[in-house]
């Protein structure tokens, strides 16, 4: 008997030699845990045993007898893999770990000495064989690069149900996510063996079960970590998983070089990141972004401020830097948001000590690319600008981001927008804005203010009440000025009163949120959008400085500054465009007349009313001088009769008496 055992161990090596390479097969890997041993990092192997299959396998007296095993099972109870995207979309999360892994685990969860095994050359065991490299219990070291422990949520899931046909479930919504698996999936219990595989729950069962050993070959250690293929460019990730664009994205694509951080017990396979692919963020095993096996804790996977973080302090686009300034995205709030935050627009998540934002709630990080760019390089905006340029199609790194939408434009200018669709993919920018800046956070209907606070003390405005359509005026961030359907005639700006590019498409022409918003060197060193800046609500372009600072008669100091007036970056310098205010008497503060929140009014050209005074109060709010204004009925046709100021107004005692006939 004992001669038949070492007769079909060595048959089973001998076949490993000559059908795979010399450093594919098990005797030259570290699953040969006899002392002959010698894989590259080995430190496990047995101090006096020089068999090599017995560890796992006897062909006599097997438990289980598939696949003839020789070492004991363990018994322990594993935390399993979840996540709030499975729950939503009501795909089945597996409450124990199956047989069939039970077996890897026996070693890999620490709970079973490595050497306890049943039988040797036909004798049993009562004791653990000795091995070197364990714990004083036989067991595999805790900080071994194979230690899962029993707790799996931070593992790729294993007994899990692999099902295409899933489909997710919201309550509401427009757009409906799918799981993206691929369609075609996997054989189960292919014969021959190829490749990945699934498994049966139990015999005669069809359905397909993933598996340890749908990923790993204890056998073939060809792959790195035994993979039963390479995971160069994510090759063993997309066998399964199929992201939608996927082949576009800057993750599949980018020859950048990639870092491995220090200590990594799972490297970074590849040396760029698209040979790094899926694995350049994820971690099949004890990631610690948890869930979503990420290598990172949530938004540190993207960037930490080293130099192996991707958008680190010295990687691509250096996001760790701008995030470092006085006003940014609170991203670095962590272990409250969830991937589809987005279905629960409660307030649980937005109230006090639950405001947070990640960076895939602006970003898809499996569609995002740099196809196309928007903005060209050492500029502050786009070259061109018409109907279309608030879409998400404009911008690559915004592709397939969820997003939120009003679903009514009010007949009556200046009304909350308190009913919404949300998106699994939005159309336009300003519906990933909305998801935080809208009453589907704010949940305040009375005045468009949150009633938390925010960085720096400012409060968050409600800006699908700001620009929406039926206000009499706003910023063309929806809908283009001849859209604006609770505006007057005329509704566009004359083009004099616009600099480029935005004196072109004029009424037809649209804009990003992020035109105005953004990093404060974008146009030279700073990765685009609103991640972070010095400038207060990070305000963007050559001029940083809010209106609230200005009178007309100092508009142009500092011009082409941080110190700059604000709203030169788009419109000439005051007088040069427009009669009225060259006139000395408006040589004041701009928010004499205008909003000092500038995205929407219930007025026509921005203005605000002395009562009742602009609804945001401090800091926003500055008492208007304005206690009526008729729009003129052809642009720039302004006279005294278009305004009537309060009596206190300082210069404009010609306007107190006024009687504006059809004031808005």
């Amino acid at each position: 008997m004992m001669k038949f055992h070492i007769w079909i161990c060595a048959f089973v090596i001998l076949a490993g030699v000559l059908n795979a390479p010399a450093e594919a097969n098990i005797a030259s890997s570290k699953h040969n845990l006899s002392t002959g041993g010698a894989a590259p990092g080995q430190t496990i192997k047995a101090q006096t045993e020089t068999e090599l299959c017995i560890f796992c396998h006897i062909p006599h007296n097997a438990n289980p007898t598939v696949p003839l095993w020789n070492h004991q099972i363990t018994t322990a109870a594993y935390q399993m893999y979840a996540s709030d995207y499975l729950t939503r979309a009501g795909y089945a999360t597996p409450g124990d770990v199956g047989p069939r892994s039970r077996l890897c685990l026996s070693c890999h969860d620490g709970t079973v000495a490595v050497g306890s095994i049943y039988s040797v050359r036909g004798v049993a065991q009562a004791t653990p064989i000795g091995m070197s490299g364990v714990d004083a219990t036989g067991k595999i070291l805790a900080t071994a690069a194979g230690s899962l422990g029993t707790d799996l949520r931070n593992d790729h899931p294993v007994s899990i149900k692999y099902d295409a046909a899933t489909a997710p479930v919201f309550t509401f919504g427009v757009g409906a996510r799918t799981m993206e698996l691929n369609g075609t999936a996997p054989p189960i219990n292919p014969k021959p063996y190829v490749g990945v595989k699934l498994y049966g729950a139990v015999a005669g069962n069809i359905k397909g079960y993933v598996e340890c050993t749908s990923c790993h070959d204890p056998h073939n250690d060809a792959n790195p970590a035994f993979l039963v293929v390479s995971n160069i460019n994510g090759a063993l990730c997309t066998t399964c998983h199929s992201k939608t664009n996927w082949s576009l994205n800057i993750h599949q694509t980018s020859i950048r070089a990639i870092n491995n951080p220090a200590g990594e017990t799972q490297p970074i396979p590849g040396a760029t990141v698209a040979q790094a692919s899926c694995m350049g963020c994820h971690k099949s095993h004890s990631g610690q972004g948890v869930p979503y096996i990420q290598r990172k804790i949530e938004e540190n996977t993207c960037y930490n401020g080293t130099s192996t973080s991707c958008h680190g302090a010295s990687g691509a686009k250096n996001i760790n830097t701008v995030f470092t300034r006085a006003r940014i995205h609170p991203v670095a709030t962590q272990n409250i948001h969830k991937n589809l935050d987005i279905l629960d627009p409660t307030g649980a998540l937005v109230g006090a000590g639950n405001r947070h934002s990640e960076c895939s709630d602006c970003h898809n990080p499996h569609q995002n690319s740099n196809v196309p760019q928007r903005v060209a390089a050492a500029s502050w905006y786009p070259s061109v600008v018409d109907a279309t340029s608030n879409q998400v199609a404009k911008s690559g790194p915004l592709a397939g981001v969820t997003g939120v939408t009003p679903t009514t434009v009010p007949a009556t200018p200046w009304v909350a927008r308190t009913t919404f669709n949300t998106l699994n993919a939005a159309t336009y920018e300003y519906q990933i804005c909305y998801k935080c800046h809208s009453y589907f956070a704010i949940l305040n209907a009375v005045t468009p203010i949150a009633t938390w606070a925010g960085l720096s003390s400012a409060y968050s405005t409600d800006q699908a009440w700001e620009f929406s359509p039926g206000n009499r005026s706003a910023h063309p961030v929806e809908v283009g000025l001849n859209s604006q359907s609770g505006s007057t005639t005329p509704k566009p700006l004359a083009a004099a009163t616009l600099s480029a590019p935005w004196n072109v498409n004029v009424g037809t022409q649209t804009m990003y949120c992020s035109d105005c918003h953004g990093a404060d060197n974008e146009n030279t060193t700073d990765p685009r959008g609103p991640h972070g800046a010095n400038a207060t609500f990070m305000l963007k372009g050559p001029n940083k400085t809010w209106p609230g600072a200005f009178t007309l008669a100092n508009a142009t100091t500092g011009q082409g500054t941080a110190a700059g007036l604000f709203c030169l970056n788009c419109h000439p310098a005051p007088g040069s465009s427009n009669s009225i205010h060259s006139r000395s008497e408006h040589r004041v503060a701009c928010v004499r007349c205008h909003i000092e929140v500038p995205h929407g009014s219930k007025l026509s050209r921005l203005m605000a009313y002395s009562t009742p005074a602009p609804p945001w109060g401090a800091p926003y709010g500055t008492q208007s001088w304005l206690r009526a204004f008729k729009k003129p009925t052809t642009t720039g046709g302004y006279s005294e009769s278009n305004c009537q100021t309060i009596t206190t107004a300082t210069g404009c005692s010609t306007h107190t008496s006024r009687i504006v006939t059809g004031a808005e």
